[in-house]
This record gives structure tokens, C-alpha cells and sequence, in this order.
């Protein structure tokens, strides 16, 4: 039997077409969970080891202790390894066991001036940019009463100290002394040096020419987005300044009180969506990034009772669109619309 599929559109010009909301959902529509920034969980590379050895070290951090999905906690750690030790990935098939081996040398850091960087220091992990590089003999720290050597094997780094507040972090004028031997480039701060819970979900909204199950009574049907249509709700959910439309379980008497920070439409295979969250998505998806600020929602997320993202919204099939379309029409619903105002 024929299954009937439904391909949606939205109409620009009205302000009721297209997204109004995201709503966070126990079971997404689109099949696909959200990846959460957890508290501080993230398995530092030690000097010297290789991928062999860090791989299972970290999965076993992030499966066993966090409760990631294995496919999830792989990328994580794949890819973390590849960009603290700087290895060119480029020429790599993504997460496979047929990844090479490499060991960390000292020369292959190539830390340079503005390089955002990282180090341990009584178990936290602060962030900073590099002012300057002492290659040879010793220099004050200005501001302080120490110096810092430097050989041009182990260079010595002037660094400029970086704080955070509310997720984002700005400098803070204050220097500090480290060795290239102690410190680590920075990739992605948010998700490899977070000390408390971020409060971030990352994941789709929509993935084009995903067939989505519906029934209404005892009509059963699909529903599917293509990319163009994808591209067009992102971009009219964005211009309308809906970033903090959210509810929970489609319920718009229980609001959120959270937003979206960030949104994007994956453009190559090789987008952060799938190489930093370990998502496997088509190009043209959707993506959302929302921070949480309901401790009550955070707590459901943590638990997983809500897993996922939904768009709420409205929108007509492509035929209904087409003939709405027509001028005359159109002028004429936004004429109604107007004096309903």
C-alpha cells in the first residue's frame, strides 16, 4: 500500500507561516536525541600517549562515568585527541579503528602569538592567549615578580588570562607564565574545559527529505521538509527574533525559560555537527544550540525525560502554497490578517 507523503512548505510573507517555537520533547519526531554539555567530563590526552592508548581511556570515562551513547563518546574522543595533538585529519576516514597511530612531539605543538590556550593548574583548567614567546634566555612577567624562561625547545609563553561569566569568556588584562611543555591549544573551549554544568544542548530540528510519521483520526501520513524549505524556516525562525520561543512537550503553558544561542544549516560532511557532536547528518539539516536556563527543564534533560528537539509551527503542503501564493489571493489574507490586528 501506498504510504501518502506530504512535502511542506512556508509562506514568507506571513508572519503565522513557518516556526514559531522549539519545544523540547521526550521523543523527537525527527528520530534524532540532542547532544548535552554535561559538567567538567572531558579526559585530558597525556604527554606522549598515543590514540591507541587515549581512546579507550576516555570512552571508558564518558560511557562508564557519564552515560554517553558509545557512538556519541567515540566522536568526542576521536576527534578531541585529533585536535589537542594537532594531527592532520584531513586524509582520515572519521572513527574507525583503522585510525594511525601518532605520538606527540614537543615541535609539533606550533603554538603562535594569539593562539588560545589552555593548562592544569590545582585542578581547574584556566584559558588564556599567547602575548609572547620566549625562545631564548629569560623575561619578566609584567605585573609580577616572576620570569620565564625559554629554549627553543621548550619555549616559555607569556599569557594573556581569560574568565568566564555567563558561558563566555573575555580577557582579563592579567598575565601569566607558562612552559610549551605544560600547556595545550585550544579547540573548542565550551566543550573541553567546561567546570560546571553548561546548561547547552546542541542537535537538528530538521533534516531534509526526512519522512515524519503523522496521524490524525484514522489518517495515517508523512510529512518531510526539503532542504530549500529547510533553509528558508531557519532563516524566517531567525529574522522574527524567536530565539526564545521554547516550551516543553509542545505546551505552551509550560514555557521553557530557555534560548537559542546558536543555529546553523550544515553545508559539507565535514560540518562541527558531525565532527565535534558526533551526529551523522545530511547536509541542509537544521541545527539548534540552546542554553537551558530552567533548573527544573535542565534537571528533565539530565534524567533524560526529554531528549530531543520539535519544531511547532505552521505550515502547508506545497499545493496549498502554491495557490496561496497567488497575489490576489495573498493580498487578500493579509488584508483580513490586518484588520483582525
Amino acid at each position: 500500500m501506498k504510504k501518502d507523503i506530504i512535502d511542506l512548505e512556508i509562506i514568507e510573507e506571513l508572519e503565522e507561516s513557518g516556526v514559531n517555537a522549539i519545544s523540547l520533547v521526550d521523543v523527537p519526531a525527527i528520530q534524532v536525541s540532542w547532544f548535552a554539555f554535561k559538567k567538567q567530563f572531558f579526559v585530558e590526552p597525556r604527554a606522549g600517549e598515543t590514540e591507541e592508548e587515549f581512546i579507550p581511556r576516555c570512552m571508558s570515562k564518558l560511557v562508564g562515568d557519564e552515560g554517553y551513547e558509545t557512538d556519541q563518546a567515540s566522536a568526542i574522543c576521536y576527534s578531541t585527541f585529533r585536535e589537542k595533538m594537532e594531527i592532520d585529519t584531513s586524509d582520515l576516514p572519521p572513527y574507525t579503528d583503522e585510525v594511525p597511530k601518532k605520538r606527540l612531539l614537543a615541535d609539533e605543538k606550533k603554538l603562535k602569538v594569539n593562539d588560545e590556550v589552555s593548562w592544569t593548574t590545582g585542578g581547574t583548567n584556566p584559558r588564556g592567549r599567547i602575548r609572547e614567546i620566549i625562545k631564548s634566555g629569560s623575561k619578566k612577567i609584567p605585573g609580577s615578580d616572576f620570569e620565564i624562561l625559554g629554549t627553543p625547545e621548550d619555549p616559555g609563553f607569556i599569557i594573556e588570562i581569560y574568565e568566564e561569566k555567563d558561558g563566555e569568556w573575555s580577557p582579563t588584562g592579567k598575565l601569566v607564565g607558562r612552559k610549551a611543555s605544560s600547556i595545550l591549544k585550544n579547540v573548542n573551549l565550551n566543550l573541553l574545559f567546561a567546570d560546571q554544568d553548561k546548561q547547552i544542548i546542541v542537535g537538528p530540528a530538521l533534516i531534509p527529505d526526512q519522512e515524519i510519521y503523522r496521524i490524525e483520526d484514522d489518517y495515517e501520513y508523512y510529512v518531510k521538509f526539503s532542504q530549500d524549505v529547510i533553509a528558508r524556516v531557519a532563516e524566517k525562525f531567525m529574522k522574527e527574533l524567536r530565539a526564545r520561543e521554547t516550551n516543553v512537550q509542545h505546551n505552551s503553558e509550560d514555557p521553557a525559560e530557555s534560548y537559542v544561542m546558536e543555529t546553523w544549516l550544515i553545508e559539507t560532511g565535514n560540518d562541527k555537527a558531525n565532527t565535534k557532536y558526533g551526529f551523522n547528518l545530511p547536509i541542509g539539516t537544521w541545527m539548534i544550540k540552546m542554553r537551558v536556563t530552567d533548573p527544573l527543564v535542565w534537571k528533565k534533560v539530565k534524567a533524560k525525560e526529554l531528549n530531543g528537539f520539535s519544531i511547532e509551527g505552521n505550515f502547508l503542503s506545497k499545493e496549498e502554497a502554491a495557490m496561496l501564493k497567488d497575489k490576489s489571493t495573498l493580498d487578500e489574507i493579509m488584508k483580513i490578517l490586518g484588520n483582525e490586528s
